[in-house]
Order: structure tokens, then sequence, then C-alpha cells
């Protein structure tokens, strides 16, 4: 089962995981998410990170390595595992159905960070993928519908220190069509601009996209 957004951030903030698997639509939220599991465990301790990103040529033999390697002294480590393709193969799924079962028997001692793209229902039904999330806290970073984007824009901005009226937030909203990484530049361009009081429509046309062409894909 997977874990909404909400849950990720209450869990988190209560503590560690030994293993995360995260993906979805958003690439802006999974990233962030990635970030705020990092913070959390070099608070925790963990000082080294170890990132992959697999690929056809990707040595999981060296991973399984790196996971088994560490001595009963050392410190705790951050192992930041990237999937893009979302298809590890047949090596890489026995790999990581391993690594599920170290974690829950609980002889897993680093923190795992298994970055997926769109978590759809195919890759759901895959066994590998069970065992991750079955081990692990699995949570997929869906898009904001277009209804709520200016609220998730309004509640961004305040982040940044900038007060958005409500047609400010839609002004965004329709220009950036859910892309919400170009929302998240629009905002700080807004907070760079350092205005003072609520920001309307109208007070600001300098830090509005003029043009499609202006607004980075996702």
């Amino acid at each position: 089962m997977l874990a909404k957004p909400q849950e990720f951030e209450q869990r988190l903030a209560r503590g560690l995981e030994s293993l995360y698997v995260i993906g979805g639509d958003q690439p802006l939220l999974v990233q962030e998410a990635r970030d705020a599991i990092v913070a959390k465990a070099r608070e925790a301790g963990c000082e080294e990170r170890l990132r992959f990103e697999v690929d056809a040529k990707f040595d999981w033999g060296a991973l399984e390595s790196q996971g088994a390697s560490l001595s009963l002294f050392a410190s705790r480590r951050i192992i930041d595992l990237r999937i893009p393709g979302g298809k590890p193969g047949r090596v890489g799924s026995k790999a990581l159905s391993t690594l599920a079962e170290r974690v829950k028997g609980g002889g897993e001692s680093d923190i795992w960070i298994v970055s997926l793209p769109r978590l759809d229902n195919q890759l759901q039904k895959s066994a590998w993928f069970k065992a991750l999330a079955g081990a692990g806290l699995a949570v997929r970073f869906n898009d904001v519908p277009l209804g709520q984007l200016p609220a998730w824009i309004t509640r961004r901005a305040a982040t940044h220190g900038v007060r958005l009226e409500r047609d400010a937030a839609e002004l965004i909203a329709g220009r950036v069509e859910g892309n919400l990484l170009a929302a998240a530049q629009e905002i700080e361009k807004l907070a760079l601009m350092d205005l003072e009081g609520p920001v309307d429509a109208g007070r600001s046309p300098r830090a509005w996209p003029t043009s499609r062409e202006s607004i980075p894909s996702p």
C-alpha cells in the first residue's frame, strides 16, 4: 500500500525508516522528498551518502557489495538508488528483493532511498516493488489537481515569505498548466523581489512568464 505525501511527512518528522521508495508524476516533489530524507538522516548522524543511478550496464553486484560492506563500528550511510527507467531487470529485481528481506528482518543499518518514475499499476504489481513496499515506506507523489493548484502555490509561496492574493495564485496556476517546477520558479522570482504586503496579479508583471516558451518542461 502506498502512503500519501502527508503521511510521509508525519512519519519522517517522527523518525527515520531504513528504506524509502519514492516516485510519481512530479519530479519536483520526488526530489524534495529525497532531500528531506537526506536532511533528516544527516541530523541523525549519517555522514556518508552513496549515489547510484541504474542503467542498462549497472553493476548490481557492486551495489550489493556496498550494502554488505558496513563495518561494525562505521556510521550509518545514505544509499541513494535511482532507477529512472523503472525496470531493474532480472538481476536487479533479485537484488532489490534481497534488500527488502534484509530490511524486513532488521538486518539493515543504512538508510536506503529508492527513487522511481511514475508508479503505475504494472510497476506496483512487480514482485520486487511489492517486496520493497512491504519492507519500507513507499510514497507516490501525484500531480496536484488543477483545481487545487492555486492553493498549493499559495502555501508554497508562504514558505518563501511571499503572501499571494488569490488572483495572483490563479494567474500563476493558469500559466504553468500543472508544471510544479515552473510554479516553484515563479515563486522564487517573487521572493527575490522582496515585495512588501500581499501580492496580487497586478503588482509584479515582471515575475509572470510572458509565453509558454518561458515555462520549462517537467
